[in-house]
């Protein structure tokens, strides 16, 4: 096997066309290609004879026995087809091998993995190459149950294996082997023995790069302070961060910012003395306020500082180890509150996701722009809004000009159930002098920008503040939410959730908040204990389109008590958030940062699978409902497609162009479409498809085990969007909706000889 094995194909004719077209032994690589073919189309040893067959329950969970894991073959089961072991032994199979031992080496962080074979006979030595497959899984409990799933490390061809730099401290690994000849293999051997690197994991580093980011001044006079930070250097992943904040002092803050900056132009000898001083640093035995963070966020914000104060904040990383819970090095900086009269709202600029820039400046009195923009008290008439107008500025004349006028949201006061907008920044443009400024926040501070098209200096500039909810003038009944609503969330990039206090008469004391975020689709629970001052919690990078259930329960001096609850939905994920990587399957178990040994000829070789990384996929935010199509438009000359049929949402190809016929002859209900093809209980109707009887005429598609009108649904076979057609259980006959795809002109793939295109059929 040559340039083929490198990378992972089931279609013979894929491979040949992408792979062997450049390469100088041709032959040789379509050899490569079709042995490839054939060991996944068969592998060694015969199906077994079921007891019990039954034509009642028709299942088609594997094509070829290559679809079936390890050693399994996809054998006939009545009306259905199942992964089950083989039975029977080919004499030319080599033997399981067996007592897998592994030894740490004297280097730090190297073992050698070492195992038996049998002895081989001659037809097993005849082969030419017999290789070895070690794989490895781990946890941080010696039990498997709690390890990862098994993933390849090396393939050698001799009776032993050396990883360097693999195994990191504080991990129970367990290694087992395969032997592999050309003629297939038997498996892999037991699990060798829980084992551990001597080396004993260390608690992770402090924090790197602590800093402060936006601060802002509540109605109340009390500030809010976000702290930033990277995350430490640490062998064990992290659980979770602790940050705890105390009341300090101006000169205990200016001698530990002094003492830092003498750290930064010390020598290293002269830093121990340092280190030895900053341990007498630290919050132990004060007052002091904390809370948990995730490992996944590395920001959180100090609430309720009280105005002209300093004090100093406490971050270290926790991590789960095999000796318990390891409590990281802390990191230590010190917050000063301004005064609660100061007009400086944002210490510094903060970015939400859109990555604009969310300050809103503060003007002197002695500025006269706003003096030349009238801005009206921002009402609600239908939705928030506000009227602007600088008729009586300079720039107002009676020569015809384009304005632009931009507002952009700042800093929002205590997190509001009301009619939060997903827009951050409002842009028009206006030919009179004066524009009305929709869509707006309750309870936000808006900056504002008037220029001229052409010119990009700003001419105008001003500030409003809306009103909360209930406050806001209106000529109506303003629909606010009240405290009927206990929970709720904003679902933009970010979700972002509040609750209220229950402030009853019999209320008891509250010590802190348990929110718990859940999800039907996963089997993992997001656990987050809060302080009680913080009523409010954000979540980051959840999966799009997926309902989830938020319960909040405030842990009281009693225990916990009454749990609130509310459910939401995520957003499709947009256009530049949605770049999916694909991996070859021969490395989609390794990060960027993995290595993979690889021994063939007795010379060690190291391949970086950062390197192997295919081209990145796009999603679009598409319908998922059918789209009419112009039939006029479909076929060419010989009454097939046109035009390459790709998915609408990923632009994937599904059928080259010339391949399969439209047929209106038969109708189903399928859901509306979906990521996985799931959870959509609404139908529609569709009766017009392209048909095909061979699956060698798709470049991709995907299948799912819904059964629609006794047939198995398709799926998009990179992005997985749909359904978007029907197979028979027997594989013979597939339907593929028109209209819930795309038909565009495709360019050949690289290296491809283009094909004349046919003509369009005429029109009848």
């Amino acid at each position: 096997c040559t340039e083929p094995c490198r990378e992972s194909f089931t279609d013979v004719i894929s491979c040949k066309d992408t792979v062997c077209k450049d390469t100088v032994a041709n032959d040789v690589c379509e050899k490569s290609c079709d042995y490839l073919q054939r060991i996944f189309t068969e592998k060694p040893g015969a199906c077994p004879k079921f007891a019990n067959q039954s034509n009642y329950e028709c299942t088609a969970l594997c094509h070829l026995d290559g679809d079936c894991p390890e050693t399994g073959k996809c054998c006939s089961y009545g009306c259905s087809r199942q992964c089950a072991l083989p039975k029977g032994r080919d004499p030319r199979l080599l033997p399981i091998p067996s007592s897998i031992s592994v030894q740490e080496r004297k280097r730090k962080r190297s073992i050698i993995i070492r195992w038996v074979m049998q002895k081989l006979s001659r037809e097993q030595n005849a082969a030419n190459s017999n290789l070895y497959v070690v794989q490895w899984r781990w946890g941080l409990q010696p039990d498997g149950e709690s390890m990862t799933e098994w993933q390849t490390v090396t393939v050698r061809n001799k009776p032993y294996a050396i990883l360097k730099h693999l195994l990191s401290p504080g991990r129970y690994y367990q290694f087992r082997v395969g032997a592999v000849s050309v003629h297939g293999s038997l498996g892999f051997s037991q699990p060798s023995q829980p084992f551990k690197l001597s080396k004993e994991a260390r608690a992770p580093s402090s924090p790197r790069d602590i800093s402060l980011g936006a601060s802002k001044l509540t109605p109340i006079g009390l500030w809010n302070q976000i702290v930033q930070w990277t995350p430490p250097a640490s062998d064990l992943p992290i659980k979770n961060y602790q940050l705890s904040w105390a009341v300090s002092s101006a000169s205990e803050a200016n001698a530990f910012e002094e003492m830092m900056r003498r750290r930064a132009t010390l020598t290293t000898h002269e830093k121990r003395s340092l280190d030895e001083e900053e341990e007498a640093w630290g919050i132990d035995g004060r007052d002091r306020h904390s809370v948990i963070v995730p490992s996944h966020t590395t920001q959180s914000e100090l609430s309720g500082l009280f105005p002209n104060s300093v004090y100093i904040v406490e971050i270290h990383a926790s991590v789960d180890s095999s000796e318990g819970e390891l409590h990281g090095e802390k990191g230590i900086i010190f917050v000063r509150t301004l005064n609660a009269t100061t007009s400086q709202i944002l210490k510094e600029p903060s970015i939400d996701e859109t990555g604009f820039d969310l300050a809103v400046p503060t003007t002197s009195s002695d500025e006269d722009d706003d003096v030349n923009v009238d801005i009206q008290t921002p009402f609600y008439d239908g939705e928030l809004q506000t009227s602007v107008s600088w008729i009586n500025s300079a720039v107002c004349s009676p020569e015809k000009k384009t304005f632009v006028v931009k507002a952009k949201r700042g800093t929002c006061r205590e997190y509001q159930l009301n009619q939060h907008s997903d827009t951050t920044v409002h842009e028009l443009r206006v030919t009179e002098c004066s524009a009305t400024i929709r869509g707006l926040t309750f309870d936000c501070d808006y900056s504002l920008e008037i220029t001229e098209v052409g010119d990009t200096k700003t001419i105008l500039t001003g500030s409003f503040s809306t009103d909360p909810c209930d406050s806001t003038p209106s000529s109506g009944v303003v629909p606010c939410l009240s405290h009927a609503t206990p929970v709720f969330c904003i679902v933009h990039t970010t979700v972002s959730c509040h609750w209220v206090r229950d402030r009853g008469p019999n209320a008891d004391t509250v010590i802190g908040y348990r929110a718990a975020l859940t999800s039907p689709m996963r089997d993992d629970t997001n656990i987050t204990i809060l302080p009680p001052q913080i009523r409010e919690i954000h979540y980051d990078n959840l999966v799009a389109s997926t309902m989830y259930t938020l319960q909040v329960q405030p842990i009281t001096n009693r225990g916990l008590g009454k749990a609130l609850s509310t459910n939401f939905v995520t957003h499709a994920r947009l256009l530049d958030e949605n770049v999916i990587e694909r991996f070859p399957a021969s490395f989609r178990y390794f990060s960027g940062h993995d290595k993979i040994e690889h021994d063939l000829t007795g010379s060690e070789m190291t391949i970086d699978a950062s390197h192997l990384f295919p081209d990145k996929l796009i999603i679009k935010n598409v319908g998922n409902k059918n789209e009419p199509v112009d039939r006029d438009e479909l076929l060419n000359v010989d009454d097939k497609n046109w035009k390459s049929v790709v998915c609408r949402r990923c632009d994937s190809l599904i059928f080259p162009e010339d391949r399969v016929k439209l047929v209106d002859d038969y109708k189903a209900k399928l859901p509306l479409m979906s990521p996985g093809g799931k959870g959509c209980t609404e139908t529609e109707e569709v009766s017009l498809w392209w048909y095909t009887n061979s699956d060698m005429d798709f470049d991709t598609v995907g299948f799912a085990w819904v059964v629609i009108d006794n047939k198995k649904t398709l799926l998009c076979g990179d992005c997985e969007f749909g359904p978007i057609g029907l197979r028979t259980l027997d594989d013979k006959q597939y339907w593929v909706a028109a209209e819930r795809v795309a038909h565009v002109d495709k360019p050949p793939p690289p290296g491809a000889k283009p094909r004349p295109k046919k003509d369009k059929k005429k029109k009848q």
